[in-house]
């Protein structure tokens, strides 16, 4: 979801790997060998998700239920928030906040996201759908930017942390401390680093690293181990989102002779790509298989929101 195309950081920054200022053409390749993968032979219904006026917008994490959160982007370039559920679309903006971006929900109504404040500073949230209450998690010392934040039904919240000018490193916050990790053999130092993306109940995590020679992988954290994800014959991988069943998506870019990106499942073994239109990327799944994602239909702006429920299995 190479947004930068178009969009300034200001605007993007807020929920998603979109969030951290990179597009994907900025970035080296990895060129994982392989042949890509063939379409799914699953087939979909989908739902889309239309906000009039919106440049860029991207629900993320479908619930068991059926509904999604997420943000869209405006022709000025702000951010705001919304939850999608019964089809209609609501509004989820923080009181006397900028630029929200919703980037997760869990069975339980909980949205997760991040804003900024009137000062400029830059904050996530937890906001409970049921009570109607805002939860701003605490500031990390030496992180003044947290971003990509996604909730699982326990109510842990990953995403990660930056300086500005430093790496990513991920982050855990459990409801009262944060922790934090790193995969191993990412840059620590500068791009990227490790940002998480998606996390299942079960405590698996998944996301993109930057490692030391450039190339960007996706990658999932189950415990203290971790596992490499490569698009075959694409340049780079992204892991949006994980379900309990461990089955993973995301997007994949190809660089040359003619640029692509497509949305990816993998799940028990291969790797498939997603039917959408055009250029597109997932960024959630639940249990059930339905996913979340966006497309374009070429390099130009809008993208737009779906869902997509499956009706068959590969």
């Amino acid at each position: 979801m190479n947004t930068t195309r178009s969009l300034n950081r200001s605007g993007v920054h807020l929920a998603c790997a979109v969030a951290i200022c990179i597009g994907a053409l900025t970035c080296s390749a990895n060129a994982a060998t392989g042949s890509l993968p063939p379409l799914t032979t699953t087939s979909y219904q989908f739902s889309y998700i239309e906000i009039p006026g919106n440049l860029f917008l991207a629900p993320f994490m479908p619930t068991e239920q059926g509904s999604t959160a997420g943000f869209y982007i405006d022709s000025q370039g702000a951010s705001y928030g919304f939850i999608w559920q019964d089809s209609k679309v609501t509004p989820l903006n923080v009181p006397d906040g900028n630029n929200t971006g919703a980037s997760g929900i869990n069975d339980h109504g909980q949205v997760v996201g991040n804003f900024v404040d009137s000062s400029g500073n830059n904050h996530d949230f937890i906001y409970s759908i049921q009570h109607g209450t805002w939860t701003i998690l605490p500031e990390v010392p030496g992180l003044p930017l947290l971003s990509n934040v996604t909730i699982n039904d326990a109510g842990i919240v990953v995403g990660s942390g930056f300086y500005g000018t430093t790496a990513n490193v991920g982050f855990i916050w459990d409801g009262n401390s944060y922790s934090f990790f790193s995969v191993p053999g990412a840059d620590e130092t500068q791009g990227l680093g490790t940002s998480p993306l998606g996390m299942n109940d079960r405590g698996q995590i998944c996301g993109l690293h930057q490692d030391t020679q450039g190339a960007v992988h996706g990658f999932i954290k189950d415990g203290s181990n971790y596992t490499t994800v490569d698009v075959p014959g694409a340049d780079q991988t992204w892991c949006f989102g994980i379900n309990n069943q461990g089955d993973v998506v995301g997007v994949y870019y190809v660089f040359a002779p003619d640029f692509q990106e497509h949305g990816y499942i993998l799940s028990k073994g291969p790797f498939f790509t997603f039917p959408a239109p055009g250029f597109s990327a997932l960024t959630g799944i639940n249990d059930s298989g339905m996913v979340a994602g966006c497309y374009t239909d070429s390099f130009n702006l809008p993208w737009h929101g779906f869902v997509a429920t499956p009706h068959g299995k590969d």
